[in-house]
C-alpha cells in the first residue's frame, strides 16, 4: 500500500495492458529505483477484472518469501500455486531468479488460464515471457506538463513542503535536477525530502557537485547495492570504471578505460547500464555507487588519466559536443598534476562560444603563477562578462608577457575587445587596427567584425561597412559561429546607416548561425539588434518579445546597453506598462522561437544596384566564384570580392543561392 499518488506511466500502462492476460506472462524490467513494484501494483488493479479468481502478490526479497511447495513436483503443489484464472504477482525476483523461474513453469503448468506479472531487473527468460522495460520518467526541460519528473517532484515536495509549487522562478532549478537524478522516480522521491532543510538551489549545487550525495545509507544505497551483489567480479569492476563518465558512453568510450567490456550486454540486461538516443548511460545513482568504489581502488588514477587524456584529444580536436559534465569530471582531476591550464585553454573556443563564465573560473584555477602569456584567453572570456576594467588588466599583463608577433597580435586583440566593452572607443579602434595585421582564420574575421561595430559606436558608419565586408569576406572555412559574427557585424553597420531591410536579413542569419554553434551571448546580441530594428519599424510588440526573449541582459559594451535601453523605454511608452509587460513575458517563455520565420522587410529592388554591381549580381545568379568574377569584368580578386558582399548586403542576402533566386524572380 503506497501513501502518495501514483504520477504518469500512462503510455507504459497502456503498452503493459495489451501485453498481460490469462495464460500470458510479462516481465516488467529496469533499474533499481525506477517504480516496478509500484508500476505492477497499479498495473494488477487495471487488469483484474480479466482475472476472476483474484490477484496473488509474492515478494522475493529472500529465500523465506518463496511460497511453499515451489520445488515439490506439481501434483503436491499447494492451492495457493494450483488455483483457476488468478494473476500471479511476483515481485524483485532478481534476487532469486532461478527459484521465480521455476515457479512461473509451475504455475503455466497447472493453471493456464492463469496470468503472471514479474517485476525484476533483468528477464526470467521463461517460455512465453514478454519483457516490457521502464524507463525513467521523462524531464521535459523548463515546461512540465503532468506524468513527467517534474510533476513527480513537485507532487513529493508538497509532502514535505505544502506550498511548493513550480513557477517560473524555480522551473529551471526543479528540471537540473530531475535530469540530474535521470528521471528516476525513488531517487527523485528521496531528493525532495531535502527541501525539509535545504533550498532547492543548493540542492542543485549539491548534485552537480556530488554524484555520490544521494542517500549514501538510505533506501537508494540499499537498493543499488543489492543489485551489485548480483553482479558477477567482471560485471562490478566494468560498472565502477564506466562511473567515471558523467554524460554517458559508447562502446569505443567504455574501451578507453576498460580493457575488457564483455560484460557491458549483461549490464544492459541487468538495467545497471541503460539505452538512450544518446547511446549508453549510467543512471546517476548508480554512477555515485561506482565513483564510490572507484574513489578506492588501485585503478582509479589509471582510469582517470585515460578519461582526461581522451577529452584533452577531443578539446585540442574542436571535437566536443555534449560531454560538459566529463569535461569538469576531467577539470577537476587535471587540477591535481599540473594539465588542468592545458585543457583549460585547449577549450578556449568552447568557453567564449558556450560557457563564458565558467571558462574564466578554470583558467583563473589552473593558471600558472609565473608564465601568463596565454592571459589573452582570460582576458577575452572576462571582457565578454562585461568586466572591462578586470579584461584591461590583464590583457596588459599578457601584452607584456607576449614574446612573438602572433602572441602580440591575441594579446592586442584582447586589449582592444577590453578597452571596447571599457567605453575607450578610440584605444579599441587603434589596437584593432594594429592586431588583424597578425590574425588569421577566426581570430581575424572575428577581430575585424568587433573592429567595425567599435565603429558603429563611433559614428564612422561607411568605414564600419566595409570592415564588415572585409570580415565577410575573410571568412573562407565554413567556421559558422565566425560568420554569425561577421553578419551581426554587418547588421549593425547598415543598421546604424539606416538601411533596415538588409540589417534585419543579416541580423536573422547571425541569429541563426550563432545559436547552431552555441554562442548564447553572440545569439543575445543580435536578438537585441532585431529588437532595435523593430523599435525602427514601430513594431513595439514584437521588440518587447525579443527583449523578453533575452531577459534584456545585456552585457556587451557600455553603447550596446545605452541603446537597448533607449530602444525598450521607447517600446514601453508606445505600449504601456501593462502591455509591455505581457509581450516581455510571452518572450521570456518562448525562448527558442521568439525570432519569426518571415522578416517584416522590403523587398530587394534592382535600382538598388549601381550598374557593376548589377553585373556582379548576374555572375554571381550563373554560379561565378570572386575570382571567376574578377577575371570576367578584369579586376582585382579583392576589388571583386568588395563588390560580392556590396550585393549580399543590398539585396538582404546571406548566400550566392539567394542571389540566383532572386535573379531568377526578377
Amino acid at each position: 500500500m503506497y501513501l502518495n499518488s501514483f504520477v504518469g506511466r500512462r503510455t507504459e500502462l497502456a503498452a503493459a495492458r495489451r501485453l498481460l492476460g490469462p495464460g500470458r506472462v510479462l516481465t516488467v524490467a529496469g533499474p533499481p529505483g525506477v517504480g516496478k513494484s509500484r508500476f505492477a501494483r497499479r498495473l494488477a488493479d487495471r487488469v483484474s477484472r480479466a482475472f476472476p479468481d483474484g490477484v496473488t502478490w509474492l515478494s522475493f526479497d529472500h529465500p523465506a518469501s518463496l511460497p511453499d511447495g515451489v520445488t515439490r513436483p506439481p501434483s503436491d503443489r499447494p492451492p495457493a500455486v494450483a488455483t483457476g484464472a488468478r494473476l500471479f504477482v511476483l515481485d524483485g525476483c532478481e534476487h532469486m531468479l532461478a527459484h521465480c523461474a521455476d515457479l512461473v513453469r509451475t504455475i503455466i503448468e497447472t493453471t493456464p488460464g492463469s496470468g503472471v506479472l514479474i517485476t525484476s531487473r533483468y528477464p526470467l527468460a521463461v517460455p512465453g515471457e514478454q519483457v516490457l522495460r521502464l524507463p525513467p520518467l521523462p524531464c521535459h526541460g523548463p515546461f512540465p506538463h503532468p506524468g513527467g519528473a517534474e510533476h513527480l517532484f513537485e507532487d513529493r515536495a508538497r509532502a514535505v513542503v505544502p506550498s511548493f509549487a513550480i513557477d517560473d522562478a524555480n522551473r529551471a532549478t526543479v528540471s537540473g535536477i530531475c535530469r540530474l537524478l535521470d528521471g528516476l522516480p525513488l531517487a527523485i522521491e528521496l531528493t525532495a525530502r531535502w527541501l525539509r532543510t535545504l533550498p532547492l538551489a543548493e540542492i542543485l549545487r549539491r548534485l552537480e557537485t556530488d554524484p555520490t550525495a544521494l542517500d549514501r545509507s538510505g533506501a537508494m544505497a540499499a537498493s543499488i547495492a543489492r543489485s551489485h551483489h548480483l553482479c558477477t567480479p567482471a560485471e562490478r569492476d566494468l560498472w565502477m570504471r564506466l562511473s567515471v563518465f558523467a554524460d554517458g558512453f559508447d562502446q569505443a568510450l567504455a574501451e578507453i578505460v576498460a580493457s575488457d567490456t564483455s560484460p557491458l550486454d549483461a549490464l544492459v540486461d541487468r538495467s545497471i547500464v541503460l539505452r538512450t538516443d544518446g547511446g549508453l548511460r549510467l543512471p546517476a545513482v548508480l554512477r555515485g555507487f561506482g565513483l564510490a568504489l572507484l574513489d578506492v581502488d588501485p585503478c582509479a588514477t589509471s582510469v582517470r588519466e585515460r578519461h582526461r587524456d581522451h577529452f584533452l584529444d577531443l578539446a585540442k580536436r574542436e571535437a566536443l559536443r555534449d560531454k560538459h559534465l566529463d569535461l569538469r569530471t576531467a577539470l577537476e582531476f587535471s587540477l591535481g598534476d599540473g594539465k588542468a591550464r592545458a585543457m583549460a585553454e585547449a577549450l578556449f573556443g568552447y568557453w567564449q562560444r558556450e560557457h563564458v563564465e565558467e571558462g574564466l573560473g578554470w583558467l583563473a584555477r589552473s593558471r600558472p603563477t609565473k608564465d601568463t602569456a596565454n592571459l589573452w584567453m582570460d582576458a577575452r572570456l572576462a571582457a565578454a562578462l562585461g568586466d572591462g576594467s578586470g579584461a584591461l588588466a590583464l590583457a596588459r599583463r599578457s601584452l607584456a608577457q607576449a614574446r612573438h608577433p602572433e602572441e602580440r597580435g591575441l594579446a592586442t586583440y584582447a586589449f582592444a575587445g577590453a578597452s571596447l566593452v571599457a567605453g575607450d572607443l578610440a584605444t579599441a579602434a587603434a589596437a584593432y587596427g594594429e592586431c588583424v595585421a597578425l590574425l588569421a582564420d577566426s581570430d581575424l574575421v572575428t577581430a575585424l567584425a568587433e573592429w567595425a561595430v567599435t565603429l558603429v559606436h563611433l559614428g564612422d558608419h561607411a568605414t564600419a561597412e566595409r570592415l564588415a565586408q572585409r570580415s565577410l569576406a575573410a571568412e573562407t572555412r565554413g567556421d559558422t559561429w565566425a560568420r554569425g559574427r561577421a553578419l551581426y557585424a554587418s547588421a549593425a553597420a547598415v543598421h546604424a546607416a539606416g538601411d533596415l531591410g538588409p540589417a534585419e536579413v543579416h541580423a536573422r542569419e547571425a541569429v541563426r548561425l550563432l545559436r547552431s554553434s552555441r554562442d548564447p551571448l553572440g545569439e543575445s546580441a543580435a536578438i537585441e539588434l532585431l529588437a532595435w530594428i523593430a523599435v525602427d519599424h514601430a513594431d513595439h510588440h514584437r521588440a518587447a518579445r525579443l527583449f523578453g526573449s533575452v531577459q534584456h541582459q545585456s552585457i556587451g559594451s557600455a553603447h550596446r546597453r545605452q541603446q537597448s535601453r533607449r530602444s525598450l523605454e521607447t517600446a514601453r511608452r508606445a505600449l504601456g506598462d501593462a502591455a509591455f509587460d505581457a509581450a516581455f513575458a510571452e518572450g521570456a517563455r518562448r525562448r527558442s522561437d521568439t525570432i519569426d520565420p518571415r522578416p517584416v522587410v522590403p523587398s530587394p529592388r534592382a535600382s538598388d544596384l549601381t550598374s557593376r554591381e548589377t553585373e556582379v549580381a548576374e555572375l554571381l545568379a550563373i554560379g561565378l566564384s570572386n575570382k571567376e568574377i574578377a577575371a570576367k569584368l578584369v579586376i582585382s580578386v579583392r576589388t571583386a570580392e568588395t563588390h560580392v558582399n556590396r550585393v549580399l548586403v543590398k539585396l538582404g542576402c546571406t548566400s550566392r543561392f539567394q542571389v540566383a533566386a532572386w535573379q531568377a524572380g526578377r
